[in-house]
């Protein structure tokens, strides 16, 4: 029986709310169940965390694993909470050098199937958040760590796959750099003849406003 700690933090409107992450990992048949008020991007964060512990070749779990999000009565939403499940996970299955102090650092980010860390539409309420806890460490995308720097007095960590971040909390600098320098070959061979558009604002950046957001799509569309 084992348990592994992490936190991260869920949008509520446009104010942040910490979230304690706990897996707990038991004998038993192979199960993995996800409490606390879980909305179904977070439900699916199972299959997504699985795939990219598998694709980072990093230790998984065997037997029942249960993941606790507290408080419970919170209700939980969106993709950004993989990063902070994975950690704990990982955490359960292989102990780490300063647990508890990895235990109070505030993961944000979603993983991709294949262990990259992708960022999310906003971390400035996580970074808010983070800060008001006076959390060592905010852990957020690559592409996010700009946004999350702008606020003073938190100490920011970007993270481009989950190989990277385990090398980091493990403390091996060797992997650290090599999956910096595979993961930069990965995202040169992506990119390569390929150059982003003009990167507009965006209606569904904004969190909370229901009404308003409705109100000018409506206005857009029927000019």
């Amino acid at each position: 029986m084992r348990t592994g700690r992490s936190r991260t933090a869920v949008v509520l409107g446009v104010q942040a709310h910490l979230v304690d992450v706990e897996a707990h990992v038991a004998q038993g048949l192979p199960h993995w169940t996800i409490v606390g008020l879980p909305d179904a991007a977070v439900s699916e964060s199972r299959e997504r965390v699985r795939a990219a512990v598998a694709s980072s070749a990093l230790p998984w779990p065997t037997g029942r694993i249960t993941v606790g999000l507290s408080p419970a009565s919170l209700p939980k939403r969106g993709s950004g909470l993989d990063l902070g499940i994975a950690i704990a996970v990982l955490a359960a299955t292989t102990p780490l050098p300063q647990a508890a102090e990895v235990s109070r650092w505030v993961f944000v980010g979603e993983v991709g199937l294949d262990g990259s860390v992708r960022p999310v539409g906003s971390v400035l309420p996580a970074a808010l958040a983070a800060r008001e806890a006076h959390a060592p460490q905010l852990v957020v995308p690559a592409a996010n760590s700009r946004e999350a720097a702008l606020v003073t007095g938190v100490s920011v960590l970007p993270v481009v796959s989950l190989r990277h971040l385990w090398a980091v909390l493990v403390g091996d600098d060797t992997a650290v750099a090599a999956a910096e320098a595979a993961d930069s070959r990965d995202r040169e061979a992506t990119t390569a003849g390929w150059s982003p558009g003009p990167q507009l604002p965006d209606l569904a950046d904004v969190r909370g406003q229901e009404q308003a957001r409705r109100a000018l799509m409506v206005a857009a569309a029927g000019a």
